[in-house]
C-alpha cells in the first residue's frame, strides 16, 4: 500500500511542480499594478488665475493593473522635469489602490504670469514595480494673468510703511477670540482650541496682564515682539515711542521668562539681539547683546544651529543675522564659527542649486526640495560668513533665483510668502549687494506688489502659518530694506 502511494506521489509531484512554475509568471504579472494619468485627469480650481492667486491642482490616478496596498507617492512640478525642476510643495500620497480604482491628490500653488506647464508624476522614484512605466506622468498648461503693477514712488512706499506701522501699534498686547460656545483661543487661530468650532466672525478682545503687556503674539514667546520691534525701529519709529518702550520692557523683563540666564532656545536669543541692535543704542544694550551672542556661540552643533543636534536653515537665518548684527556692535565672532556655518550651508546645497529646510534627512513641512525662503537664507548666510559672490556655491544659488524668480509667491512652497520676500531682501541687500535678480529689479517689483496687497487696515495677510503680524512685519522690513547696522 505504501509503495503504491509513493509511486503515485512521485508521478503527480513533477506534474504539479511543472504547472506551478508555469503559473508563476502569470501570477506575478497579474499582481503588478499599473498607475495611469493623463492630461484630462488634471484639474485647476481657477483656469485663468491672476499672478499670485491661489490655485488648487487636483490629479486623479487610476490603477489599471492589480491591487497594491503600498503607499503611492505623487508629486507636482512646475515647468520642467529635468534636474533644475521646481517641485510644488510636498506632493501627496495615495494609500493603496485596487484594480480599476481611482485615487485623488491635491497641491496648492500660487499662479505665475504667462503660460506654465504643470507636471504630475506618479511614483517618481520608481519604488513600485508596474506593468507599464510609460503612463506615470502627464502635464497640463495653465496661463496666469500678469499683475502689471505701476512703478512705486518713494512717497507711496513711505505711506505704505506708515499705515503698516499704525496697524502694528494697534496689535500690541494679548488678544483672544471667542467661539460660539464662548471658549477663548489666541486671536490668530482659525478653530477653537477646546471645541474645534470655527472662530470666523468671533469677538476679539484684549486680555493683557503684567506678563504679556507690551508684547506682540506673547503666546509664542519673544519672537513676535522682537519681529515687531525690528519692523518699527528699522522703518523709522524712535526708541522713545511708547509702543517700542513697552515692547523692549516686555522683551527684557518678561519673555519667555524674566531671567535671560534661564533662556535656552537659540532662536529667542537671536531675535532679541536683532531687536536690541535695531535701536542703535549700543551704550544701553551692549551687555545684553554680548551675553546673548555668547550663549548662541556655545550652542553651535554639527557646524550650525537648530532645534536639536541637527542644524536647520530656519534657525540659521536668524542666528547668522544676529551674529552679523553683533559684529556691527564690535562683538567678536570666532572666525571658525562662521567658517563652519559656511561649510554646512554649502554641504546642504541641492543639485538644482537651491536649498531646502535641512537637506534630504529633514524635509520642511512646506516643501520637499528647494524653495525660495530657504534658498535666500542660504545666500544671506554665505555672505555673512564671508563667502564672496564669485564663489561657485553662491553663483549656483543666484542661478536658482534667476530661474525661479518671483515676488508673488515663495517659489517651491505655498506658505511663508512674506518671509520669503524678507529673506530675498536681506540676501540681496547685505553687502556686496545685488540690485537685480536676473533682469528683474527685485526691490521695485517687490515694493509694487506689497503696496498692491496691503489691506485697508494697513496689514498684510498671507494665510496659513504666517500670522498677519508676521506678514506685516516682513513686508515693512522689505520696504525699509532693513539690515543690521
Amino acid at each position: 500500500m505504501y509503495l503504491t502511494q509513493l509511486k503515485h506521489h512521485l508521478t503527480i509531484c513533477p506534474i504539479l511542480l511543472s504547472i506551478f512554475f508555469q503559473l508563476i509568471p502569470i501570477l506575478s504579472a497579474d499582481a503588478i499594478p499599473n498607475f495611469a494619468i493623463s492630461q484630462v485627469n488634471i484639474y485647476f480650481s481657477v483656469d485663468n488665475p491672476v499672478e499670485g492667486e491661489s490655485v488648487i491642482i487636483t490629479a486623479y490616478i487610476m490603477n489599471k493593473g492589480d491591487e497594491t496596498q503600498k503607499d503611492i507617492d505623487v508629486r507636482f512640478f512646475e515647468e520642467t522635469l529635468d534636474s533644475s525642476r521646481l517641485q510644488i510643495g510636498k506632493g501627496g500620497v495615495i494609500i493603496g489602490l485596487r484594480r480599476g480604482e481611482v485615487g485623488k491628490v491635491e497641491a496648492r500653488w500660487r499662479a505665475k504670469s504667462g503660460q506654465k506647464a504643470i507636471y504630475v508624476v506618479v511614483d517618481p522614484d520608481n519604488v513600485i514595480a508596474e506593468s507599464n512605466e510609460e503612463n506615470n506622468q502627464a502635464k497640463k498648461n495653465i496661463t496666469g494673468k500678469s499683475l502689471d503693477l505701476p512703478k512705486p514712488t518713494p512717497d507711496q512706499i513711505q505711506n505704505t510703511i506708515k499705515k503698516g506701522n499704525k496697524w502694528l501699534h494697534s496689535q500690541q498686547g494679548e488678544f483672544v477670540i471667542s467661539c460660539p460656545d464662548q471658549h477663548h483661543s489666541p486671536s490668530f487661530m482659525e478653530l477653537c482650541m477646546v471645541c474645534r468650532k470655527s472662530l470666523e466672525g468671533g469677538a476679539v478682545e484684549k486680555v493683557d496682564n503684567e506678563k504679556t503687556k507690551g508684547g506682540w503674539l506673547p503666546i509664542i514667546g519673544p519672537g513676535g515682539t522682537a519681529l515687531a520691534l525690528m519692523a518699527l525701529l528699522h522703518s523709522g519709529t524712535p526708541e522713545a515711542d511708547p509702543a517700542v518702550v513697552e515692547g523692549l520692557d516686555y522683551l527684557l523683563h518678561h519673555a519667555p521668562v524674566p531671567d535671560w540666564n534661564q533662556w535656552d532656545d537659540t532662536y529667542d536669543f537671536a531675535v532679541a539681539i536683532l531687536a536690541l541692535t535695531a535701536t542703535g543704542n549700543k551704550e544701553k544694550y551692549y551687555n545684553r547683546v554680548d551675553f546673548a551672542t555668547s550663549r548662541i556661540l556655545t550652542k553651535q552643533r554639527y557646524k550650525g544651529w537648530g532645534y536639536g543636534a541637527f542644524p536647520d536653515m530656519a534657525h540659521m537665518h536668524y542666528v547668522l543675522l544676529a551674529l552679523y548684527a553683533a559684529q556691527k556692535w564690535e562683538i567678536e565672532i570666532p572666525a571658525d564659527s562662521l567658517k563652519q556655518a559656511a561649510e554646512w550651508i554649502k554641504s546642504m546645497q541641492r543639485e538644482d542649486g537651491g536649498w531646502s529646510y535641512a537637506g534630504i534627512e529633514v524635509t520642511s513641512p512646506w516643501a520637499e526640495t528647494s524653495y525660495g525662503s530657504m534658498s535666500m537664507t542660504a545666500l544671506m548666510g554665505l555672505k555673512i560668513c564671508g563667502v564672496l559672490p564669485t564663489d561657485p556655491h553662491f553663483q549656483r544659488g543666484l542661478e536658482w533665483l534667476t530661474r525661479n524668480y518671483t515676488i508673488t509667491s515663495n517659489p517651491g512652497a505655498y506658505e511663508w510668502h512674506y518671509y520669503y520676500l524678507s529673506a530675498l531682501q536681506r540676501a540681496l541687500t547685505i553687502p556686496p549687494s545685488q540690485e537685480t535678480a536676473g533682469k528683474h529689479n527685485w526691490y521695485e517689483e517687490g515694493a509694487a506688489y506689497l503696496i498692491s496687497q496691503q489691506r485697508p487696515d494697513g496689514s498684510w495677510k498671507s494665510g496659513g502659518q504666517e500670522e498677519p503680524i508676521m506678514s506685516t512685519c516682513f513686508s515693512i522690513l522689505f520696504l525699509s530694506k532693513a539690515i543690521p547696522f
